[in-house]
């Protein structure tokens, strides 16, 4: 327990709230209070706690003389209505009674850092420019958040920033705004980190916003308002992060305008830094449990900054974001393009292992098609190697680089052909020639596998791009399925069966096509190429890409009509057959454009039926459908166990 409770009173204290906090002190079983403004002299002698009941500029007043002692202050903030940004930062409670009995917790007394700015004392955060909703958790009505959602998306714009960290480090970029905070106070929701900011690390927290596009910042404002806590990983290509013990900000050697605990500020330059373990507050309930930090004086000294500015805007990218528009699409850093590009020349060549994989991923597909079996087919899925000279092939495209894609057309021609002859002498050599349901399966193409090529082709993009997420590039692969068409071209080849090369070489180009244009998209999003650039390349595969559309659009009509057809045939009275008691069992339905419905019907019945019976049938589906009918009928007759004589 404390020898001597000071408490300190401000302009705005009134006597009933000292008669109040004597009477709940003497509840607690406390010793007598003595009163001083909050300008007096401090005297330490013995175990002394300080109550403060002022206002947040009055405690930092007397924080700034406090921090000058040679031994930290004990210090509890009662509830204040003039005290909101101490109380949030110290999760104070509200409740005067459980305020003082936190107070009086020695378990709640804690050393914490304190940051200042500018010479004056920070309990929240410190804010440059505009951070759009990221320094405050702000509980609102879902329609206030839309409207604060809009609106912002037509404030946004970027300032120059120097900042120079404790360590000598000069960083020069281009953001709409910096946040920076001592430590967050999660339960109070001060701000959305959801970071485990310490108080006791010796280190000030700076978060530079700089979404460079339009795109970022939309996701940015999505996560901000209605997303209540995130991690900084969230917005890592968004939000530049800076540990450091002191930081001096600079804005294009200007004055600007800046806020401290939301009150605003004008100067020059802005200097931060952290006293280390200057105070020691009895922090409250809304901080949860407290824990004792074991880190040494020394030890917090010889910590390295911790400077992640990956995201930050740099270079020619802080001159645009300075003097253009926000750009809709992300542009990506000079790194990024020169590790892509590495990896995507490197895809683009022809090699032998590229020859043996597509002999043995071909022989393999081949041998599947065969045996009608999926696992199989997916192995030759997996090994084969044309998924890398395509997204080569769609960067080439989008930045209009000829060597580029003249090096993977290249390489898939010879890729194809060889899949092609492999799948044709194969074919030859096997005594086998039946249609199995796996070749069947890739002799008509539809809008469907167009669409699977699309999306494959903009998630082999994305995994290129993106060297977290490259392990994904098998199972893309595996989606858009390259080879099986191509050996089921050679099979035809093989058997001479032209229906059948047309058919699976209509899907094997579908499948080139579909990909490359939507990994093309994918790298314009991604900033790997302005739109103006892309426009020539974009605009030739684009016509490929519908010329292709038109028998698959034909093809999809075809299914969509088998479709309708089908659900209306199931829908049918059959009069005759259940006069007769026969079951009718539509198996297949195939419609032609410019021709008849063609019908596939089971007929299970206890005897022959008669002619007239199945055209009474066939009429019903035709006036069913309202079109002419070709009936193929298998018929099934049942036979009953024979009854015993009586």
């Amino acid at each position: 327990m404390y020898q001597t409770i000071y408490l300190l009173l401000g302009e705005l204290s009134t006597s009933e709230r000292i008669d109040e906090i004597k009477s709940l002190l003497s509840q607690h079983g406390a010793m007598a209070l003595n009163i001083v403004e909050p300008n007096a002299e401090i005297m330490q002698t013995g175990e002394i706690l300080f109550l403060s009941y002022l206002t947040d500029a009055e405690l930092k007043g007397w924080l700034n003389k406090a921090k000058l002692l040679d031994q930290p202050p004990s210090v509890a903030i009662l509830p204040n209505e003039h005290c909101p940004a101490a109380m949030k930062s110290m999760g104070i409670s509200k409740d005067l009674s459980q305020a003082l009995e936190d107070a009086l917790d020695l378990d709640r007394r804690q050393l914490v850092d304190v940051l200042i700015c500018n010479e004056e004392p920070v309990f929240q955060h410190v804010t440059a420019g505009d951070v759009f909703g990221l320094n405050n958790a702000v509980e609102a009505t879902m329609w206030d958040k839309i409207k604060a959602f809009w609106h912002n998306l037509h404030e946004i714009h970027f300032d120059s920033y120097s900042l120079i960290t404790a360590k000598d480090q000069h960083i020069q970029t281009a953001a709409t705004g910096i946040l920076v905070l001592e430590h967050n106070s999660r339960s109070q929701g001060a701000n959305h980190v959801n970071e485990n900011l310490s108080s006791q690390d010796g280190k000030l927290n700076a978060f530079v916003l700089a979404p460079k596009s339009l795109i970022n910042y939309l996701y940015f404002m999505f996560v901000v308002f209605f997303v209540r806590r995130f991690s900084m990983d969230d917005l890592s290509r968004i939000v530049g992060v800076i540990q450091t013990s002191k930081l001096t900000l600079t804005s294009s050697g200007r004055e600007f305008e800046y806020r401290i605990d939301g009150y605003s500020y004008q100067a020059n330059q802005l200097d931060l830094m952290i006293y280390p373990k200057a105070v020691c507050f009895h922090l409250g309930r809304g901080m949860g449990n407290i824990e004792v930090s074991e880190v040494e004086d020394e030890d917090l000294k010889n910590q390295k900054d911790k400077v992640r500015i990956k995201a930050l805007p740099q270079g020619d990218l802080t001159s645009a974001l300075l003097t253009k528009p926000v750009p809709f699409f992300p542009r990506a850093s000079d790194e990024d393009f020169k590790d892509l590009f590495v990896t995507l020349r490197t895809g683009a060549l022809f090699s032998e292992s590229f020859i043996v994989l597509m002999v043995l991923s071909t022989l393999l597909g081949a041998t599947g098609l065969f045996m009608s079996s999926g696992p199989v087919i997916i192995g030759a899925m997996i090994l084969a190697p044309l998924m890398a000279p395509i997204i080569s092939l769609s960067m080439g495209v989008v930045r209009y680089e000829l060597n580029m894609m003249q090096t993977a057309l290249k390489t898939l021609f010879w890729g194809t052909s060889v899949a092609l002859l492999v799948g044709t002498i194969y074919a030859w050599l096997m005594p086998l020639s039946t249609v199995t349901p796996e070749i069947a399966a890739r002799l008509n193409p539809n809008l469907l596998d167009l669409m699977v090529a699309v999306i494959s082709g903009i998630a082999g993009a994305y995994a290129s791009a993106r060297a977290e997420v490259a392990k994904s590039l098998a199972g893309v692969a595996i989606a858009v399925a390259l080879i099986p068409p191509l050996a089921v071209t050679g099979i035809g080849l093989g058997w001479g069966d032209w229906a059948i090369v047309l058919g699976s070489f209509l899907l094997f180009l579908t499948n080139l096509v579909g990909i490359t244009l939507a990994a093309a998209f994918t790298f314009i999003v991604l900033g790997y190429s302005p739109v103006k650039r892309a426009k020539k390349g974009i605009s030739y595969t684009l016509i490929l890409m519908v010329l292709i559309s038109i028998p698959l659009l034909m093809s999809f009509y075809e299914l969509v009509e088998k479709n309708n057809l089908m659900r209306q045939l199931h829908q049918v009275e059959w009069v005759s057959a259940k006069q007769n008691d026969v079951e009718v069992d539509v198996t297949d339905v195939e419609s032609r454009f410019g021709g008849d419905v063609r019908v596939w019907v089971d007929i299970t019945s206890r005897e022959d039926l008669s002619a007239e019976t199945l055209r009474v049938i066939q009429r019903q589906m035709q006036q069913k459908i309202g079109r002419d009918i070709e009936l193929e009928i298998t018929r099934r007759i049942l036979l009953m166990p024979d009854q015993p004589p009586s």
